[in-house]
């Protein structure tokens, strides 16, 4: 399922990267390439979960939904955003699509100096499919008024180029090379299909699926962020991913280039044991992140005093038990210097990090309890009650944030989880999971912070909706990520886990192919959050912080 997220996203280029234009980047800049093995390869594999959810009805649903969508996409495009369906365009898309995704493809997003995009794309076809191919590419362009294609026999297939007018310096190229149909579009100079046709024929594929993959991805990731949502990423660089299906799971390894190094030595994990009650069903720790996570979009914001050098979530047993709102005990923690235990300085920066215009209505207040050193938001329907919390154990001190309140009772998590974490001076970052439980806690907590802030949310009768329903209780016990930094401009990725996303990656990915901007990334709409906020004091609240930690 995976991979269909990610080959439908390069689709949508397919067509309107000639009349796209975004923000600059490097000309001649891969920004995203991939070369995936085909549903063939899952179905014929030995990895019986993938398989399973492959068959899943709701996996065919979801699949047919993306073409729809990205059907639509293509003309919204090229003609503008609120553009009726064009419906013989539409089928040609739709159909095109789905046989993308059943084949062996390879193919590369590349930006031009100027602001636009190319792409190449060559998908193994037998000559029957290549031929409708032929004939739908020549259809849809020939809709679009382009000039007809100028055709050039090469053996028993047919080479051809297409132009319009109206975008100089543009080019359509489709052509074959033994099972391969290669189709290029966009500024001609950057066309990556001459020379694939060449190593094709003379049997040199420019990408080949070492070591069993399914599915290898590459590109820039700066670049990639300019192109799909219009904003920058300059502390991350070059990229790639690797998932390998094994008989019990899926094995992804990726490296990640850095703007900014890391800076060795790393900080000595200092763990929050006394915080994190068990059942728990994830656990992450990180370190040495903060100068990347600091030019991050969206969380610069919540990087004025710096972020902390290292960090740590955790999220518990998640139920609804007898309550009428669902509970969502997800927690944040980070070590501080003491001078910084006592919530009050917190308090006063929390109006300039949630925004003072928004603190005027009431539907959220901000409520100080000083003898327990915390900060309640109250929120008004109260679907939760985050907090924040400053705490002392002996010389450690903590600030802690949750979106349910600390349990004061400590069911301590077995040592070994712990463990993980020692013993790699190298290791930037570790994260387990039980992916079905954080499946379900994301998928109702992203609604209830949709339903909070006025966004849209997944209907219950909406495809991905009900695919993330039945896809959770396959996703396996567990899942484990650790990052690694080699040298300190490198990140090193291994994962194993089912079928090589994390709970709340699966739910962004099935919010994402409903957001109305699908696929590109609303950054306007991400960053509006209208929540009205007040802040009182609660009786009690003017009284000394002394009290301090549990």
């Amino acid at each position: 399922m995976r991979f269909w997220f990610l080959m439908v996203l390069v689709w949508s280029v397919a067509f309107e990267c000639s009349v796209r234009s975004e923000p600059s980047v490097a000309g001649g800049e891969v920004v995203f390439g991939w070369h995936f093995a085909g549903s063939g390869a899952v179905e014929s594999g030995e990895h019986a979960a993938l398989k399973e959810i492959w068959r899943l009805e709701e996996s065919r649903h979801v699949g047919a939904l993306f073409a729809e969508r990205l059907a639509d996409a293509t003309e919204r495009q090229l003609f503008g955003f609120e553009a009726p369906r064009h419906p013989h365009r539409f089928s040609l898309v739709r159909s095109l699509v789905g046989e993308l995704l059943n084949a062996e493809s390879f193919g590369e997003i590349v930006a031009s100096g100027d602001g636009r995009y190319a792409i190449g794309l060559a998908v193994k076809l037998s000559s029957a499919d290549a031929e409708r191919w032929d004939r739908g590419l020549t259809d849809y362009f020939a809709s679009l008024a382009w000039e007809q294609p100028r055709r050039n026999p090469v053996g028993e297939a047919t080479d051809w180029t297409a132009a319009n007018r109206e975008w100089p310096g543009y080019l359509v190229r489709f052509s074959r090379a033994g099972d391969w149909l290669l189709f290029g579009a966009g500024p001609d100079r950057l066309t990556r299909v001459p020379r694939w046709q060449l190593g094709l024929v003379q049997g040199k594929p420019p990408s080949e699926l070492a070591g069993g993959a399914v599915l290898k991805l590459w590109g820039h990731c700066d670049s990639l962020a300019r192109w799909l949502a219009g904003v920058p990423l300059p502390s991350l660089g070059n990229y790639t991913v690797r998932f390998v299906p094994r008989a019990k799971g899926m094995r992804t390894e990726a490296t990640l280039a850095l703007g900014e190094p890391i800076r060795f030595p790393l900080p000595e994990w200092d763990i929050p044991r006394e915080l994190v009650n068990d059942p728990i069903v994830s656990f992450s720790g990180f370190r040495g992140l903060s100068p990347q996570l600091e030019k991050m979009p969206g969380l610069a914001v919540l990087a004025r005093r710096k972020f902390p050098p290292q960090f740590f979530s955790w999220a518990r047993t998640f139920n609804l038990g007898r309550s009428s709102f669902p509970i969502f005990p997800l927690y944040y923690a980070w070590p501080i210097p003491p001078n910084e235990v006592g919530i009050t300085n917190v308090i006063k920066d929390l109006p300039e990090i949630i925004g003072s215009e928004n603190m005027s209505e009431g539907n959220v207040r901000i409520a100080m309890r000083a003898k327990r050193n915390e900060a309640h938001l109250l929120l008004q329907p109260p679907l939760t009650q985050p907090v924040i919390r400053g705490l002392t154990y002996t010389d450690r001190h903590f600030r802690a944030i949750g979106l349910f309140p600390l349990g004061e009772k400590i069911s301590p998590v077995p040592e070994a989880l712990y463990q993980q974490l020692l013993g790699d001076d190298r290791l930037v970052g570790y994260h387990w999971e039980i992916t079905q439980n954080r499946v379900d806690l994301s998928r109702t907590l992203l609604q209830m912070v949709s339903f909070l802030f006025g966004k849209p949310q997944l209907k219950a009768d909406a495809p991905s909706y009900r695919w993330l329903i039945a896809v959770a209780p396959r996703l396996g016990s567990s899942a484990v990520t650790r990052i690694t930094a080699p040298d300190p401009g490198r990140l090193e990725i291994v994962r194993n886990s089912t079928i090589g996303l994390t709970g709340t990656e699966l739910t962004l990915l099935a919010r994402w192919l409903n957001a109305r901007s699908f696929p590109w990334i609303d950054r306007v709409s991400l960053s509006v959050w209208n929540i009205n906020q007040s802040f009182i004091e609660l009786p009690g609240s003017s009284e000394s912080d002394a009290e301090v930690g549990r």
